[in-house]
Order: C-alpha cells, then sequence, then structure tokens
C-alpha cells in the first residue's frame, strides 16, 4: 500500500494539474466550500436573530446595543470553532485523498510489496542528491516502466506510477493516469485537496478570504465601532 511510497514530492510537481483541477472564476480563487457553506448559514441566522431585536419596541437603545452585541460575540464563537474544524477537515481530506490514490486490494499487497521493493532498489539513485545519480534512477526508472507495460505486470506498474507520482516524473506518471482512471480520479481529488490545504496555512490567503466575505461575518451595522471579531 501506500507504506512504501509517500506523496511529498509529488504536490510541487503536480502544480499544473491543480490549476487545471479548476474552472472558470475558481481558477482566480481557491474555494472552501464546506467553510463558506456554515458561513453563510451563521451569518443568516445572526442577521435573523437582529432583525428580531431591531423590532422588538420593548427594548431601549442601550438594551438593543447590547442585545446586537450579545448575538454578534455568540456567533463570532460560532465561527471560531467552525474555523478550527474546518482546518482539521483539510488536513483530514488530503490524508485520505492520498490514502485512496495509493491504495492497494489485499489480494494484491504481496506480489505489489515485492514490486515497490524493486522499484526501490533499481532506483536508489533518486536518494544520493546527486546528478548522476539521480540520471541513472530515472533511467532505471522509464526501463521498469517499459518492462511492466510490455509484460502487463500489474504490480509494477502500480509501483514505477507510485514511484512517478513521488518522484514527479511527468511522463510517467501522465502515462500512468491516463492508463488508469481511478488513479486519475484519485490523484486529481489529492491535488484539490493539497491545494485547498495549502491555501488554508497560507496566512494571507486565508485573511484575504476573510476580508472578502467568503469565510468571514458581517458585523450588524449598529455595532460598527466596536472592535471587530474575525475567526482565525
Amino acid at each position: 500500500m501506500s507504506e512504501a511510497i509517500t506523496v511529498d514530492n509529488a504536490h510541487a510537481a503536480a502544480s499544473q494539474q491543480i490549476l487545471d483541477a479548476y474552472s472558470g472564476a475558481d481558477k482566480e480563487r481557491v474555494t472552501h466550500p464546506e467553510l463558506e457553506a456554515a458561513t453563510a448559514k451563521v451569518q443568516a441566522e445572526l442577521d435573523r436573530r437582529a432583525e428580531a431585536v431591531r423590532a422588538d419596541r420593548s427594548l431601549n437603545d442601550t438594551q438593543r446595543h447590547d442585545a446586537l452585541e450579545a448575538h454578534w460575540e455568540a456567533a463570532s464563537a460560532t465561527q471560531r470553532e467552525l474555523w478550527k474544524a474546518y482546518g482539521q477537515l483539510v488536513d483530514q481530506n488530503v490524508a485520505d485523498a492520498e490514502e485512496k490514490l495509493f491504495y492497494t486490494p489485499s489480494n494484491e499487497r504481496d506480489s505489489t510489496r515485492a514490486a515497490y521493493q524493486l522499484v526501490r532498489s533499481d532506483t536508489f539513485g533518486f536518494d544520493t542528491g546527486d546528478m548522476e545519480g539521480l540520471s541513472h534512477a530515472r533511467e532505471e526508472l522509464e526501463r521498469l516502466w517499459d518492462r511492466a507495460r510490455r509484460t502487463g505486470d500489474r504490480a509494477l506498474k502500480q509501483a514505477v506510477g507510485h514511484a512517478a507520482l513521488e518522484r514527479g516524473i511527468a511522463g510517467i506518471r501522465d502515462e500512468y493516469l491516463a492508463s488508469d482512471k481511478d488513479a486519475a480520479m484519485h490523484f486529481q481529488k489529492y491535488t484539490v485537496a493539497r491545494i485547498r490545504q495549502d491555501d488554508w496555512k497560507s496566512g494571507t490567503n486565508r485573511s484575504l478570504s476573510a476580508m472578502a466575505g467568503y469565510t468571514s461575518l458581517a458585523k450588524p451595522p449598529e455595532l460598527y465601532g466596536s472592535p471587530e471579531i474575525h475567526a482565525g
């Protein structure tokens, strides 16, 4: 399974495919649909409660301000919890997508494990750090890929494909994904999950998203002048 190979390097190598996973306006802004939908619900409830306070003729100005302030603080506390939970969600989404990308059925794990060992042994030059070692390792990976294709060795094909994903070997990676629709689907889901994670962990991008109103709350206008409360 994924015990033999990780995808720490695949993200950088797949940057263009990550962008291709988005369309139209989404290429201008990375979206966080779960958080944005949850934020909209919190905002709607805050607006509903604020309207109820405004309509309550039994309240004087001070009481009305205090009631709006209480609702605002409660909504902001909820939003902070949403941000915290969402941070955990984007991490889990990446982990889940990676697991599915490298999933191997139980009845194929022995043969795949042996293929992983062969690939690691023949491409040890990737870990040497010198150009000669890297070049030789790449040649060996291409040789193993050709062998897997010629012989129809499914386990070797998967092991080489996973190594290409990890190492960012675009040619083999793309051929592997083109030959396996499930792997291509899981790779796209992984790249989307990873770019959302990266975007979320960027304090600048997160702040811009909040400032644009996608993941932050609008304070009742009566409270302008009170300290702003944003999640994060």
